[in-house]
């Protein structure tokens, strides 16, 4: 259980299913049976066996085996009756809330919350300091002495989902590459398990986004879409096209932080000039706007901290000139950067998130209109682009979505 399950990257869509059965055996159609099941009720909160196979495209024999079985191990709990036009009302389903809990993480901002089996927060604690990176041992640290607290009054974690900013591999849990972190090979879902003697889950904080945005947010329903996450640190992507996380071939797509927009631009910490995560992070757009210089190779937040963030707003509110000049240029990176992507992907959606939309006023119409501009006129007129919910838990909440559903395929 230390490694979650090959198929952790996939959304669970109807058609991501019914492909797997047609190239699989019947031990495996058995197992992805179950997990149609189970991510369906995930999806829904609480259903019937009749929707179950309206969702699922499953037989009513096969559901109502799948659903015993889950009832019989715990994982599942009938709570009455559903709701019904006409007719008998159907029995719902749901999942055991009460069976236990699930630790999450959110390395980067260093929050940590404990939710029951219903993603229902328990508990929520965050420590950021955004101007200290943790190591690993911090976040082993911070786990080992957060379980203690937090189960004082809660049932233990059955399993610990963490959240990296970086490129991980999930099937092992080591965090490949970290540029905010600094971190290289690192088996942080190793050590973690190690201390706790808890399964856990290392995922991207991309995938946890964009996966969080999928199920939650503003990309329901939508099969390909792209979220460019643009934080206090660094700028990122996540990739969804039919249905499924795309990763790449070395885990590494959509490191849209690192495409270069400038080619004379500041110098970045990965050591190339113009990086996008150079010029339209929220440390380097305050940067610019108060020293007038952008980027910090050693990735030094300087004069800059997050107050003077919040200064920058206000300044732009009051139509001051080197702010709304930061964050135009800002705009502008971002724009080139998403219309590069949307031409590479063919996207239905691009969605935006992170700490410098709290600026949107002042950045998305810019953004808005490179983007038109720069992509295929096909490509522009059908392309949506919008803004995620604000919702400071989203990262911490997909890493306990994410590791729940893995513990739930590896029980099942």
């Amino acid at each position: 259980m230390n490694n979650p399950p090959l198929n952790l990257h996939s959304l669970g869509t109807l058609k991501h299913y019914q492909v797997r059965r047609a190239q699989s055996s019947m031990n495996e159609v058995r197992t992805q049976n179950q997990q149609a099941v189970i991510e369906a009720i995930l999806h829904a909160g609480q259903t019937s066996r009749k929707d179950l196979c309206r969702t699922t495209g499953l037989s009513a024999s096969t559901v109502g085996l799948i659903v015993n079985q889950l009832i019989e191990k715990g994982i599942l709990m009938e709570s009455g009756a559903g709701s019904s036009d006409r007719g008998r009302k159907p029995i719902a389903i749901g999942i055991n809330a009460g069976a236990g809990t699930v630790l999450a993480v959110d390395v980067n901002d260093m929050s940590i919350g404990l939710f029951d089996l219903h993603l229902k927060p328990i508990d929520i604690n965050s420590a950021y300091q955004p101007e200290k990176r943790p190591s690993p041992q911090d976040v082993v640290q911070l786990i080992k002495t957060e379980v203690e607290t937090m189960t004082k009054t809660a049932p233990p974690p059955l399993v610990i989902g963490v959240s990296v900013p970086g490129e991980v591999d999930p099937t092992s849990g080591i965090v490949l590459n970290s540029t905010n972190l600094e971190w290289t090979d690192v088996s942080l879902g190793m050590m973690i398990a190690r201390e706790t003697g808890i399964p856990t889950v290392v995922e991207s904080n991309m995938v946890c986004l964009s996966l969080t945005e999928a199920w939650n947010g503003v990309a329901g329903g939508v099969d390909d879409f792209a979220f460019i996450h643009v934080g206090w640190r660094g700028v990122g992507a996540g990739l969804v096209l039919n249905g499924d996380v795309y990763r790449g071939a070395n885990l590494r797509a959509a490191e849209i932080g690192h495409l270069q927009v400038e080619p004379d631009g500041p110098l970045c910490r990965c050591g190339k000039r113009g990086c996008l995560e150079a010029i339209a992070s929220g440390r380097n757009t305050t940067r610019r706007a108060f020293t007038g210089s952008a980027g910090a190779a050693d990735g030094s937040e300087g004069e800059v901290d997050l107050t003077m963030w919040k200064k920058l707003l206000l300044a732009a509110e009051r139509g001051e000139e080197k702010a709304l000049a930061a964050l135009n240029r800002t705009a502008s990176a971002l724009g080139r950067a998403a219309a590069s992507l949307a031409v590479a992907v063919d996207p239905s959606m691009l969605v935006f998130g992170g700490r410098v939309m709290e600026a949107q006023k002042y950045i998305m119409p810019q953004v808005e209109q490179v983007v038109k501009e720069m992509c295929l006129p096909a490509t522009a007129a059908h392309i949506q682009i919008k803004v995620a919910t604000d919702a400071a838990e989203k990262s911490m909440t997909g890493a306990a979505r994410i590791a729940l559903r893995s513990y739930l395929f590896n029980i099942a």
